[in-house]
């Protein structure tokens, strides 16, 4: 807006300033921005309920197969808070640990399609574009701190459950 300013100070008003993305300069250019945000958040909402559900699936398997390690732990003298803890830093530690790897992972990919130096030939550009991936480092990092508070309450969901029967009935298996 302030370059946008000066700059129709010094034209005068013969002449008028737009954006390069102003619907009046571009509308093709415009629409198709728009339909690939749409179409991006879609994805993203679709990814994130399947995310959400198999976060959810694992901690409820996960906790249900140890019943009975739960059980061993209750008869040892451990508090129902104390295992509440030590589970959901166990799932913490490993989604943290499947975090990094996948960042690494997903960082080392990049590297290699940018330095591939694929020519891509979207429509109503001559010559092409070099493809280039970023990776948006601020996106990454929410959605890593939402994966832990995801995962941190699906185990303590779990983990409550699980910790209602006694350790006796627990240490028996037969509350798979």
């Amino acid at each position: 807006p302030e370059v946008r300013k000066r700059l129709e100070e010094k034209l005068g008003e013969e002449f008028e300033t737009l954006r390069w993305d102003e619907e009046r300069l571009s509308p093709y250019y415009v629409g198709t921005v728009d339909f690939l945000n749409t179409l991006v958040v879609a994805g993203a909402l679709v990814l994130s309920s399947i995310i959400a559900l198999s976060v959810l699936n694992s901690a409820t398997m996960t906790i249900l197969e140890r019943s009975q390690e739960i059980g061993m732990y209750r008869s040892m003298g451990f508090r129902k808070s104390q295992l509440k803890i030590l589970y959901v830093e166990e799932s913490l530690w490993l989604s943290l640990f499947s975090l990094f790897s996948g960042a690494a992972i997903g960082m080392v990919s990049i590297h290699a399609i940018n330095s591939a130096d694929i020519l891509y030939h979207p429509p109503g550009v001559a010559g092409g574009l070099t493809l280039v991936l970023v990776l948006p480092w601020l996106q990454a990092f929410l959605v890593g701190v939402l994966i832990l508070v995801l995962v941190a309450i699906a185990t303590l969901f779990s983990v409550s459950n699980r910790l209602r029967p006694t350790p006796a009935d627990l240490l028996g298996g037969a509350l798979r």
